[in-house]
């Protein structure tokens, strides 16, 4: 038990977004570059392991509460750097000042596992980059 989340910790640690979505300038083609590499991450996984977090969410988070707290706690990570991602994409103009980034980062949230799910399950390379495309118009209108 210990080894293993030694090991999610580490496969954390390696998967580290702030980076990609920090960085000044625009924000959408940021978090759009961001979502597509979460495809092609998905279409390149020949043998289909899928990612360790939401392998760990699936088969051990409901059964041990150290392992759901490391699951949570990625996820709010995840969730906070899309928010703020979010947020300077609307102090930027870049989507409409009616739109709410706190909630449009918790549907990212939830629209990249179920891409890492369906990644794993059946990676329709079509039906991936579909949500992609619905997810960024849902974002800006």
């Amino acid at each position: 038990r210990e080894l293993y989340l030694k090991a999610l910790e580490r496969y954390l640690e390696q998967h580290n977004v702030v980076e990609r979505l920090a960085r000044p300038g625009p924000a959408l083609p940021a978090v759009r570059a961001f979502l597509d590499s979460y495809v092609a991450e998905c279409l390149a996984d020949e043998l289909r392991r899928g990612c360790m977090v939401v392998n760990t969410a699936v088969e051990f988070a409901t059964r041990d509460a150290a392992v759901s707290r490391k699951v949570t706690e990625s996820w709010a990570g995840l969730e906070a750097v899309l928010a703020a991602t979010l947020v300077r994409a609307r102090a930027q103009g870049e989507i409409p000042a009616g739109k709410d980034p706190y909630a449009l980062a918790r549907f990212l949230l939830v629209l990249l596992q179920g891409l890492r799910v369906l990644g794993r399950a059946d990676p329709d390379p079509r039906r991936l980059r579909d949500a992609v495309d619905q997810a960024m118009v849902a974002v800006q209108i």
